[in-house]
């Protein structure tokens, strides 16, 4: 916080993701080439982005309205994730090239180490804000933990109040 440019590197985040955002396609995700809308959607630079965003509006960096391009990406990500864990449709190794054939022709690996820590970053980053939705149901409620996935219920309490103060 006392960092001499802070107020700088904030303004250069702030543009940086203004400009990301964009070019994200409506998808949530982002492209191989991130101004080339016929490329292929990659999960690394996907997670990474929905990551810093989500990190920047939990730290107050960030106007929390970017939480929603950050959580639009993470639900991209997630239906590259297949039910038994595996996150596809990430670009291996990238060396700096002058040619758009170079990074159009770069492998898709599954599981590739550099995808599977961002999407950890993400989910855990986003995880920290989540958007709780309480429905009563006779005399049980459910608590959904909206995070980026559907439908997903975090827990079931037959106590109501027990959960009246997350919202």
């Amino acid at each position: 916080t006392n960092h001499p440019a802070r107020s700088n590197l904030l303004s250069v985040f702030t543009r940086h993701v203004a400009g990301i955002e964009s070019v994200q396609a409506p998808s949530g995700m982002w492209r191989q080439i991130l101004d080339n809308p016929t490329l292929w959607e990659e999960t690394s630079c996907t997670a990474m982005f929905a990551y810093a965003i989500a990190r920047g509006v939990n730290r107050g960096w960030l106007d929390p309205t970017n939480m929603a391009v950050a959580r639009k990406a993470f639900a991209g990500v997630c239906k590259y994730i297949s039910s038994s864990g595996v996150i596809s449709n990430i670009c291996t190794g990238t060396s700096i090239d002058s040619t758009l054939t170079y990074y159009i022709n770069r492998p898709r690996a599954n599981d590739d180490q550099r995808g599977v820590g961002a999407v950890m970053l993400a989910a855990a980053e986003i995880l920290l804000q989540p958007r709780l939705s309480l429905t009563l149901t006779n005399d049980e409620a459910s608590v959904g933990h909206n995070a980026g996935i559907a439908n997903y219920t975090l827990e079931v309490s037959t106590n109501f109040t027990d959960w009246s103060a997350a919202t």
